[in-house]
């Protein structure tokens, strides 16, 4: 984060997807900060080397990634997309997607309202992890 050079709110509230489980976050997982959820969204993603955030879509967000720190490897649908600091994709509802980093990367996510029921993953197992979020208020 500090290497990102963002700004952190006071009381931000960190979440910690483990989409297989706990025991496999260093490999599938990230970190998220939810700055703004109104009509609108802003969230901070932080992933750790090696982590991969696995294939998902949207039916109602359209989310737009910024690259803040890193290098993050984004599949949006089917196709591979190198990003680097300074790159903004966006990913447009109903676009599969998945992401990972080899040496960890700090994401500014854009997007439409968050809707909690909005996430769909290809793997049937995530949807059936009703534990797969940790939250800690900073």
């Amino acid at each position: 984060m500090n290497l990102s050079k963002a700004t952190l709110p006071r009381g931000a509230r960190l979440e910690i997807s483990h989409h297989y489980g706990i025991e496999n976050f260093y490999k599938y997982g990230i970190t998220m900060i939810n700055i703004i959820n109104h009509r609108y969204c802003k969230k901070l993603i932080i992933m750790l080397p090696g982590q991969n955030h696995p294939a998902q879509f949207h039916k109602i967000k359209e989310e737009s990634f910024f690259i803040l720190y890193g290098k993050v490897n984004l599949i949006l649908d089917k196709k591979k997309h190198v990003l680097n600091p300074g790159d903004i994709k966006t990913i447009k509802k109903g676009e599969i997607h998945e992401f990972y980093t080899k040496h960890g990367a700090v994401i500014e996510e854009l997007s439409t309202q968050h809707i909690k029921t909005d996430s769909f993953y290809l793997d049937k197992k995530i949807e059936k992890n009703k534990n797969r979020k940790s939250f800690i208020y900073l």
